[in-house]
C-alpha cells in the first residue's frame, strides 16, 4: 500500500479511487493518475491555480471555512455546499463504472473539510447502513482525519442516515480526539 498521504484503493466493483491531502501535498499527486480535484477553500482565500497535471475542466471548487457556525469572518458550510459535493461525487462514481476516475479532495490541512466531503462521497459508494465501514476506508487513506462537523450533520441528514454517520464519526474519530458529535 502506498504512503499514507497518498493511499488509493478500488471500492467495490467501480473504477473509483478516492485520495485526500493537504494543499502542500498537492505535488506529491502529479504522477498518480489523478482525474478529478476538489479545492476546499476558504472563503476570503482564492483558490490555488489548477495544477498542469489536471484538465481545468475537471477541477472543481467549494468556497467555506472550516467551523461550524458563521462568526465575524468565517462562514460555514451550508447543506447546499454538501450536496453540491455530493452531486459531483455521484456523477463521478457514476462515471467510473465505464472509465477510471480518481478524484482528489483537498483543502489546506487535509484534515476537516476534505475528510467530510470524501465521507459523504464514501456513503454514496457504501451506501445505507455501511456508515463504519465509510469511516473505517477514511481512515485507512487518512489516518489523521477529523472530519469537519457540520459537514458530517448535513451529510447524515441528506443521506438519510438517522444520526448514524454521525454516530460512526464520534465513536471512532471524535471521541478518541476528545471531541463530542
Amino acid at each position: 500500500m502506498d504512503d499514507p498521504i497518498i493511499c488509493t484503493e478500488h471500492v467495490g466493483l467501480r473504477q473509483f479511487r478516492l485520495s485526500i491531502c493537504a494543499l502542500q501535498e498537492l505535488p506529491e499527486f502529479a504522477d498518480k493518475e489523478v482525474t478529478h480535484l476538489l479545492s476546499i477553500w476558504g472563503h476570503r482565500r482564492n483558490c490555488p491555480a489548477t495544477p498542469g497535471w489536471i484538465e481545468p475542466l475537471n477541477h472543481y471548487h467549494l468556497n467555506f471555512d472550516d467551523v461550524e457556525v458563521d462568526s465575524e469572518g468565517c462562514v460555514a458550510p451550508t447543506r447546499e455546499d454538501v450536496k453540491e459535493a455530493m452531486v459531483g461525487g455521484e456523477e463521478l462514481i457514476a462515471q467510473s463504472v465505464v472509465v477510471p476516475v480518481h478524484l482528489l479532495i483537498h483543502c489546506y490541512a487535509g484534515v476537516s473539510r476534505s475528510t467530510a466531503i470524501a465521507l459523504a462521497i464514501l456513503m454514496m459508494l457504501y451506501g445505507k447502513d455501511a456508515e463504519d465501514q465509510a469511516v473505517e476506508y477514511l481512515l485507512r487513506i487518512r489516518p489523521q482525519a477529523m472530519p469537519n462537523v457540520r459537514i458530517v450533520r448535513e451529510a447524515d441528514l441528506i443521506l438519510g442516515c438517522g444520526g448514524q454517520l454521525i454516530a460512526a464519526v464520534a465513536s471512532s474519530v471524535w471521541s478518541v480526539n476528545g471531541l463530542c458529535g
